[in-house]
């Protein structure tokens, strides 16, 4: 479709297709060894793109606000950057050369409340109540030096927030003020890359991890690994329509497609060069 990028080496984080037009999409890269990196805009549907901010930066992370979709906050390894016109300009709001408020893999806006922000670092989750003022670590409950690598906050309900890390799964019933980590999955397949909520049933999580899929339907009560435990999951994408309806981007096994909420999986690789 396109390229990112001039070198030969850019890695794309995240892609966020613009709710107000399909067409607009935001893109956050980083760079193996050129020292490329940014935050990368298009407005022909991928076909072409531009570079609209962070230029150089490792940035890991990007997020869109659900109440304000002018509003873009983007992670990287130097802070959390936030720009409140459609990408065009950027400002950090977390402070410069701070020894914990670095390294940053994951952030997540509160549905309801666009100054209220989560981010992830590669050590533990930071919170900000007041649009980057302040910022405050919410760890009560994780392991120390837990890379957290996903945030996911529950749009039907602010408080019920999931953090996934090095060290496992993690849910606070009270907007990251206590965290508690669930069991079930096998301490040995614990690095989950990402989790992502049922969006008609609550109680029904998708964890991807190093070592497989897992699902639980009951809250984190129980999980169960839906693939081969060798795959390693990268991506997961629910139809909110058809929720039975489950995408997979994978390491080595390319895109994996479910109709039946991950019971099976079939392999939908037909047109890439490689998996």
């Amino acid at each position: 479709l396109s390229r990112i990028g001039a070198g030969q080496d850019d890695v794309i984080t995240h892609i966020i297709v613009d709710p107000r037009d399909s067409k607009r999409l935001y893109a956050s890269t980083w760079s193996f060894y050129s020292g490329d990196g940014g935050v990368f805009r298009s407005d022909d549907s991928g076909r072409s793109w531009r570079l609209v901010g962070l230029g150089k930066e490792t940035v890991r992370a990007l997020a869109q606000a659900p109440t304000n979709p002018k509003l873009l906050v983007a992670g990287s390894l130097t802070g959390v950057y936030r720009s409140t016109d459609d990408g065009t300009t950027w400002e950090r709001i977390t402070p410069a050369n701070h020894d914990d408020l670095r390294n940053f893999d994951s952030v997540a806006f509160d549905p309801r409340d666009a100054n209220i922000i989560y981010a992830g670092t590669y050590h533990l989750p930071w919170k900000t109540i007041d649009g980057g003022k302040n910022w405050s670590p919410v760890v009560k409950g994780m392991i120390d030096d837990s890379d957290v690598m996903s945030i996911v906050v529950d749009p039907s309900n602010p408080s019920n927030v999931h953090a996934t890390a090095c060290s496992g799964i993690y849910r606070s019933v009270d907007a990251g003020q206590n965290w508690k980590r669930y069991g079930g999955i096998p301490f040995v397949f614990r690095r989950t890359q990402l989790i992502k909520q049922d969006p008609q049933h609550p109680d029904t999580l998708y964890a991807g991890t190093t070592s497989g899929l897992w699902k639980t339907t009951n809250e984190g009560g129980e999980w169960k690994r839906t693939t081969p435990g060798d795959w390693v999951v990268n991506a997961i994408l629910i139809n909110p329509k058809n929720p039975q309806r489950v995408i997979l981007g994978t390491e080595r096994e390319g895109v994996q497609i479910s109709e039946n909420g991950g019971a099976s999986f079939v392999a939908s690789n037909n047109g890439f060069h490689h998996q």
